[in-house]
């Protein structure tokens, strides 16, 4: 899907241009402001999307828009290791669609933004932990916790705050051939009664990863987890209900609802499951 302006600009009707044209700039075009495409990836169909809408936008004689546009990405399709040489065909796509400004939420690997042309990185676990630091000035949790020590290192980074954290390793093989299996990298004294943030990737593991992540948590002594998922789409509530299906007292479950982010005050959406 692809947003223009915050609303759904339709493009599949290829047969008739001239009325998704006007579906693009019927009262959505301002040329006092700049305009915003944002790209919610699920198939291959909306990069298609994405570069019939930035064409047609193009078209718009200059005096009816703005001369700026930002696209948002808060997933970058194919953007993780393995798929890196698939990224790079998609990242010269967006390129030749010369947008002024590309924000990507939360990238997957540094090549990313040296691959995008005017590309900005953000990440919103450093918003939402100096909200809560503002909000909470004596801390929320004892430390932070990662699926991995690559997340570790890319989250330590861009907090560009002091927090003390753990994490998890992954096994290469399964205790079952099916069951994921990790080591945590902490000690019981380290975990027994401390209260922690586990920072999941959405789009990089699976419920059952964080199942069993949080199962070996709370084995250890554990007191409470809260979860905070980067890459969460609306369509995966069930995704949630899943990974804590109420088996595990996990207290709650953060995640951001991305133009809302930059647009306002608005920091984070709060899920709490009963």
């Amino acid at each position: 899907m692809v947003l223009f302006n915050d609303k759904n600009v339709v493009t599949s009707a290829l047969a008739e241009p001239e009325r998704s044209y006007l579906k693009l700039t019927e009262g959505m075009c301002n040329k006092n402001y700049p305009d915003e495409f944002e790209l919610i990836f699920n198939s291959n169909e909306d990069l298609l999307s994405l570069q019939i809408a930035k064409k047609m936008w193009d078209d718009i004689p200059l005096d009816e828009r703005s001369n700026f546009s930002t696209l948002y990405l808060q997933y970058c399709p194919y953007s993780l290791q393995e798929d890196l040489s698939t990224f790079r065909i998609v990242a010269d796509l967006i390129n030749d669609l010369n947008f002024s400004t590309v924000i990507v939420a939360d990238p997957h690997s540094t090549t990313v933004p040296t691959l995008l042309r005017r590309c900005n990185v953000w990440y919103p676990i450093k918003e939402f932990l100096n909200k809560y630091e503002k909000q909470y000035p004596g801390g929320v949790w004892d430390f932070l916790f990662y699926m991995s020590s690559e997340d570790a290192i890319k989250y330590t980074k861009a907090i560009e705050r002091p927090y003390s954290y753990r994490y998890a390793a992954k096994r290469p093989i399964t205790t079952n051939g099916t069951d994921p299996d990790y080591d945590i990298v902490a000690t019981e004294d380290d975990l027994r009664g401390e209260e922690i943030l586990l920072i999941v990737d959405a789009s990089a593991c699976a419920c059952r990863d964080i199942q069993a992540v949080v199962s070996k948590l709370y084995a250890m002594g554990v007191a409470y987890i809260d979860l905070y998922i980067t890459h969460l789409r609306a369509a995966d509530k069930a995704f949630i209900k899943e990974c804590v299906d109420g088996k595990q007292p996990v207290r709650t479950v953060y995640s951001y609802d991305y133009l809302q982010i930059i647009k306002s005050d608005k920091i984070c959406e709060t899920v709490t499951l009963n």
